[in-house]
């Protein structure tokens, strides 16, 4: 049986999609035979090891949904930082142009601050109808009778505590 190759390019093009380049050894929901090395993760829930190691989106709903979420949510978290990074070096600049003749302020922070705001605004708009899609997984709904299962057996033990607490002398 032939052994057919595609290359990364060939890949991505076949996805139609955006992806997002994760760092060695990234912790999360991908394959193990792509997750030691240079990860590319899709927005569809492919992934691929950028040169002949690929995987389209899981068939399973829930792993595609799970992969999807940690493809926006890197993605968020990625934005947020470079936004905080951003804002805070213009805020030296500031006080440098204060402090210093010879040094500017960035005219155009703020403008690039708004930018930057609507970018994870659309972000976590493309995020939370897979976290709400999420909430309905089998994990999620057993974790929470967990955390039901958790509160009656605390609010148990409180009242037990109260009726001790209650016997004096």
């Amino acid at each position: 049986m032939p052994i057919t190759i595609e290359l990364f390019d060939e890949f991505c093009n076949r996805m139609g999609c955006d992806y997002i380049k994760l760092h060695r050894n990234t912790d999360g929901p991908l394959p193990r035979e792509v997750r030691n090395g240079t990860t590319y993760l899709f927005e569809n829930g492919a992934v691929s090891d950028g040169r002949h190691k690929h995987q389209e989106p899981p068939t399973d709903r829930w792993q595609c949904l799970e992969r999807r979420r940690y493809y926006w949510q890197t993605k968020l978290d990625d934005e947020t930082k470079a936004f905080n990074q951003f804002k805070n070096a213009a805020l030296d600049s500031v006080t440098l142009a204060r402090n210093y003749v010879n040094q500017e302020a960035n005219a155009t922070a703020a403008e690039q601050l708004r930018a930057g705001k609507a970018r994870i605004e659309s972000i976590r708009k493309s995020l939370q109808p897979i976290l709400d899609e999420l909430e309905e997984s089998p994990q999620a709904v057993q974790r929470r009778r967990d955390e039901e299962a958790s509160q009656k057996r605390r609010s148990a033990i409180d009242a037990i505590e109260r009726d001790i607490m209650s016997v004096n002398i």
